[in-house]
């Protein structure tokens, strides 16, 4: 083995500001990627790709804006159990970011 073999090998720093800057970032660079999958009304799973995720996010973050909503707000995400992210990021992409 070498000197490299021995090192902890680490992950490069990851360079967003936040996870909304995260998604809208990785829609533009992968946006036909799945980067979840959620089970329909048959119980196949679907992909949900980068696209439609930034997309999600952008369509209620406008729809919280037109209703008033800005920088400094609070909001509750109620959600049943299932793999639904995007409510849960659309507060931090209709403020600043």
């Amino acid at each position: 083995t070498t000197a490299m073999d021995s090192q902890p090998r680490t992950a490069p720093p990851l360079r967003f500001r936040n996870v909304a800057d995260l998604v809208r970032t990785n829609a533009a660079g992968f946006a036909d990627r799945p980067v979840f999958a959620e089970k329909d009304a048959a119980g196949a799973y679907q992909p949900i790709t980068w696209a439609r995720l930034g997309d999600d996010v952008e369509r209620v973050a406008a729809a919280l804006r037109a209703r008033g909503f800005k920088h400094g707000d609070k909001m509750v995400i109620f959600s049943p159990e299932k793999p639904c992210i995007a409510p849960a990021l659309v507060p931090m992409r209709s403020g600043r970011s």
